[in-house]
């Protein structure tokens, strides 16, 4: 009877879960079919290889025996970690504080420090749960930010009151300060060794609230005290900030009578050894408030991490330095800590920087990667490399010499041998920031682009199997193809003739058709969806929007360090504004030195005669215009306030000779000159004296380079261009 009884309840509960499993199915297949094509993570999911499975089936132990048992591995990680985060600093020495006030380094001001020390406001919470993202793996607690964002009418005045209680304890809540990290290894690294895999700190969401909170504070403060050659996570500084630098300083004329190398300096974990003590001496001589540098204490109080490995979570243990990968705060403040080493750099008087175009670089920093830029390194090293010696002792930055890179910049540099220089002589070459960086233009071509093409080449290929409709794999290039190509487009100033993006049309063509005959034509599927089309993404016309874009920084950013490596190349028979806004054609050969200026120009040129823009813009400047020969001669005018031929009009009529004088104050001495621009501007300009319009590519120009989404919004304007 039990028996029977029990056969009937068994056989209940397999229906049910039977039923339960039809039902995930046929939810799964519903996602599947609603989100499978999407620009989603599922789609992403789908694009990649098989990944190699993230078990670690053996690791070295510190005697360099393979260890596999799961909790063994586990146990190695966790010393490994505690080794990493156990501090070397003893406590705060005096070599240290002479350091810091030795640096001339900026500081914010008595206004700016009391915003910052200002109370949090529950608006503050708010606006960072805002910026939490979703689908994020949560912390140790479980709750992911999707619960935050829900539930944050309820959470916010309880978080406010947990922190500002914390402010006042001096100490946040255990929960609070518990990471989990999780490792992975980074590519073509040794898998037996703990050192080749990337911590990720899985922070409690509550934590980054108050990390998000306080970093959107700080990150409006940055740029005023961050100095120009540091542009990692730096509020409107960009990454192609240091690409251009580096190719205009290697492309540009080369000194004759000393050696030229730029050296690019490995750190060993940079954000993992950063000494707290030396963190808090430093915030405090930036000059920031008792109150902000106690909320950034307070997150680094008593922190506790654990290592998952394997499913295995070890026991936890005590942090005492580093900033964590993964914190929100963790970028800004490995900036502030590494600024002090920027400035002292470049106030070494024995250091022999590189002059371009009367501008002297010496070092630029993107997060840990650093370059310096050394002319006569025999000379310059020994003190460089005892700076780098007295900041390490005291600050945790540690530089890895075995994988450092020295590169010889000119021909002098080429004859070092490897016994003059402490790094690896890199002759053909180096890697910076994702990029190849070669000995000639041309050579970024086959280093960079070349290898790119052909792997979407491949990428194509493997996707062809996936089951996708035309809208899936438009869906694709967007989120896959696309950013590729603008990363390189951004990065490197290189003329590409519109043959390239035909054999790369033809290529995108034949994957979204699969090999079949095209039913659509091209040109209509990259027509924004309100004209019809699909916005597929088109290549050229984001190729020709990045490098508008930079020509934008030259008319609004011209003191930014590579703005003038660029812009003092140029011959003083040209100026920026004239080559810009000038008729064409224009010959590029007279017109600078540095060939990345001559690539952007190109491009630029390539842009216009695309869309026959011929005529010039009554923009174009009155000094340094090579369209006006007696130029050089308004100096007057321009100091008086006439500085393009714009200015010449008044209700959109060319001025008369007495109106113009009356206006900007001219002697009668300058009628001579007044008649030669006169006759200058009615030969550039029809339908004179009345004032022409304004040709469409001009607005263009006109799109601030520290807008929201500038190069999308150029994107857009060259689009609309197009479909007219």
């Amino acid at each position: 009877m039990l028996l029977k009884q029990r056969q009937d309840l068994q056989t209940e509960l397999d229906l049910l879960t039977t039923a339960d499993a039809e039902r995930l199915l046929i939810r799964s297949r519903a996602t599947y079919y609603e989100h499978g094509e999407k620009p989603s993570r599922l789609l992403a999911h789908q694009l990649k290889c098989r990944a190699s499975s993230r078990t670690i089936s053996q690791v070295k132990d510190q005697s360099g025996n393979l260890v596999s048992d799961p909790v063994s591995i586990s146990g190695i990680f966790k010393r490994f970690y505690c080794n990493l985060y156990s501090s070397e600093s003893q406590s705060v020495s005096d070599e240290m504080l002479a350091f810091l006030q030795n640096s001339d380094l900026s500081t914010v001001n008595k206004s700016v420090s009391d915003e910052l020390d200002a109370p949090i406001k529950i608006e503050e919470i708010f606006g960072s749960i805002k910026c939490m993202q979703s689908s994020k793996a949560p912390g140790s607690d479980g709750f992911p930010a999707e619960f935050f964002k829900k539930f944050k009418d309820k959470l916010a005045p309880l978080l406010l009151d947990v922190y500002n209680e914390s402010l006042r304890n001096g100490r946040l809540p255990p929960t609070l300060t518990q990471a989990s990290i999780s490792v992975l290894l980074k590519k073509g690294k040794d898998p037996t060794a703990c050192e080749s895999y990337r911590p990720l700190s899985l922070l409690n969401v509550d934590f980054k609230i108050l990390a998000k909170l306080l970093a959107i504070r700080l990150e409006a403060v940055l740029p005023q005290i961050i100095s120009q050659e540091q542009n990692g996570f730096i509020k409107g500084r960009q990454l192609f900030f240091n690409t251009r630098t580096v190719l205009s300083t290697i492309f540009s004329a080369h000194c004759p009578s000393s050696p030229e190398v730029i050296i690019s300096l490995d750190a060993e974990k940079a954000f993992d050894r950063v000494e707290w003590d030396y963190l808090f001496a430093v915030l405090t001589r930036f000059g920031f408030g008792e109150r902000f540098v106690s909320w950034i204490k307070l997150l680094y109080t008593s922190p506790q991490a654990c290592v998952i490995t394997n499913s295995v979570r070890s026991d936890y243990f005590p942090l005492c330095r580093g900033t964590r990968q993964g914190c929100p705060l963790s970028p800004l403040l490995f900036a502030l800590a590494i600024e002090p080493l920027s400035v002292a750099l470049k106030s070494l008087s024995s250091f022999h920087g590189i002059i371009r175009a009367g501008v002297e670089l010496k070092v630029s920093l993107y997060a840990d990667d650093l370059l310096l830029y050394v002319a006569d390194p025999i000379c310059s090293l020994p003190s460089i490399l005892s700076v780098l010696e007295k900041f390490s002792s005291f600050s945790g930055y540690k530089i890895n010499l075995l994988k450092s890179e020295c590169y010889p910049v000119n021909s002098l540099a080429l004859t070092l041998e490897q016994s003059d220089i402490p790094f690896k002589l890199s002759p053909s070459g180096f890697r910076y920031l994702g990029i190849n960086i070669t000995r000639t233009l041309p050579l970024l071509f086959s280093e960079n682009f070349a290898p790119l093409v052909s792997q979407f080449a491949l990428d194509f290929q493997r996707w062809n199997s996936l089951p996708l409709s035309l809208i899936g794999r438009i869906n694709i290039i967007k989120m896959n193809v696309l950013p590729r190509f603008l990363f390189l487009c951004q990065c490197i100033p290189l003329f590409l003739p519109k043959q390239f993006f035909k054999s790369l049309d033809q290529m995108v063509s034949s994957f979204l058709w699969n090999g079949r005959a095209p039913r659509l034509r091209l040109s209509l599927l990259q027509q924004f969806t309100s004209n019809g089309g699909l916005s597929l993404p088109n290549f050229l016309m984001y190729y020709w929007s990045s490098h508008i874009h930079k020509l934008t920084y030259w008319l609004n950013s011209p003191n930014l360090i590579w703005c003038k490596l660029e812009i003092q190349s140029i011959s003083p028979y040209f100026s920026p504004t004239s080559l810009i806004y000038s008729s064409l054609p224009v010959k590029t050969s007279s017109v600078a030195s540095n060939p990345v200026v001559l690539s952007t120009l190109k491009i630029w040129f390539q842009f216009r005669s695309h869309f026959k823009f011929i005529s010039p813009s009554t923009r174009l400047p009155l000094l340094r215009n090579h369209l006006f020969s007696p130029a050089t001669t308004y100096l007057t005018w321009h100091e008086r306030g006439i500085k393009t031929m714009r200015a010449l009009y008044k209700d959109d009529v060319f001025l008369s000779f007495s109106e113009l004088s009356s206006k900007f104050n001219l002697p009668p001495t300058h009628l001579f000159l007044y008649l030669q621009i006169r006759h200058c501007v009615s030969s550039l300009f029809p339908n004179f004296p009345i004032l022409p319009a304004d040709p469409p590519w001009v607005d263009l120009l006109l799109v601030r380079p520290n807008q929201k989404s500038p190069l999308s919004n150029i994107y857009c304007m060259l689009m609309a261009t197009e479909s007219d």
